[in-house]
């Protein structure tokens, strides 16, 4: 009996620390259970954000981003995500913001580097936007996305020669990459090179037959070189495959007006007038040389004088 009194009170303090420890440990327990909850949630929304991008739903995306975000503030792939979504809207300078943030948060992060130089030279930042992709070579020099980006921001400069040169290598670390043959093809375009233009959109129609840019920017390289039924072909297959590339209409209509089919010219540039009402004037204007009157009358367009008309197809093509 003495020995149970004496020992009685060290059993029970015994008991009350081997309890406290098992209630701690199952605080760890569902602490970690939360935190894998949590990380399984934040993957979830990053790969349904990943599919939105896929399909073009930009704000399906940016809203799965934006909760990722606000799950774990300190991840910069949801940021970087966020920001390519941004872009895919026309949001240039909110999508510059979640790159820098991505960048801040993972200072050797190629591709946040990559896609803010993108942006950036979508604003027109040319020298910023080659600083940014320099970095993104820098840190991942088999980075072929770079390359083209860069390859794009040259072109975009009018240094043709450089910009080839960036798309080589891209098109050299990654053979299946529609997007630097078409960017390619812009340049070479550009350069008067139109059959190499030519083989590389070609080349992209091949790997991707059904993005519309891809045509469009053939046919503009067969209207050069006049052929013209060509050239409508490639328009028709662009605007099968985008109905809301406005560009397309207005280009098809001036290749139509080139083979001296006014009413489908008509046809076209009334498609293209109801995409883009505030731009349509200037537009009909520089890219259809002859017979504009006629044309312009016919679509009760003021038309402003003969020292607005031009004698070849606007650089833009």
């Amino acid at each position: 009996m003495a020995f149970e009194q004496r020992y009685l009170g060290t059993f029970k303090l015994i008991g009350l620390f081997g309890n406290f420890l098992m209630r701690f440990a199952l605080l760890i327990l569902s602490i970690q259970v939360m935190a894998v909850a949590a990380d399984d949630d934040y993957q979830k929304l990053i790969d349904s954000g990943n599919s939105r991008i896929k399909t073009k739903d930009y704000d399906g995306a940016i809203a799965e981003f934006t909760h990722a975000i606000d799950l774990d503030r300190n991840i910069p792939d949801a940021y970087y995500l966020r920001g390519i979504s941004k872009r895919g809207k026309g949001d240039r300078d909110s999508a510059i913001l979640d790159f820098s943030k991505a960048i801040e948060l993972k200072p050797d992060y190629a591709e946040a580097y990559s896609w803010r130089g993108l942006s950036k030279s979508d604003k027109g930042d040319k020298d910023s936007a080659i600083l940014d992709l320099n970095k993104a070579i820098e840190l991942k020099p088999d980075y072929a996305e770079a390359y083209n980006f860069r390859g794009l921001s040259k072109y975009r400069t009018g240094d043709y020669d450089s910009a080839i040169l960036d798309l080589n290598k891209a098109i050299e670390l990654k053979p299946d990459y529609p997007e630097a043959n078409l960017n390619r093809g812009l340049s070479k375009n550009a350069k008067g090179d139109l059959d190499g233009a030519i083989a590389d959109f070609t080349h992209a129609i091949d790997k991707n037959p059904t993005l519309a840019e891809f045509y469009s920017g053939r046919g503009a390289v067969w209207f050069r070189k006049r052929e013209y039924d060509k050239a409508i072909a490639d328009l028709d297959q662009a605007i099968k495959y985008n109905r809301n590339l406005s560009g397309a209409y207005l280009m098809r209509g001036t290749f139509k007006e080139a083979k001296g089919d006014w009413d489908g010219a008509l046809a076209d540039i009334n498609e293209y007038i109801l995409f883009e009402p505030e731009t349509a004037k200037l537009a009909i204007i520089s890219a259809l040389p002859s017979n504009i009157p006629h044309i312009l009358s016919a679509i009760s367009i003021e038309f402003p004088g003969q020292s607005f008309l031009g004698n070849a197809v606007p650089s833009l093509w």
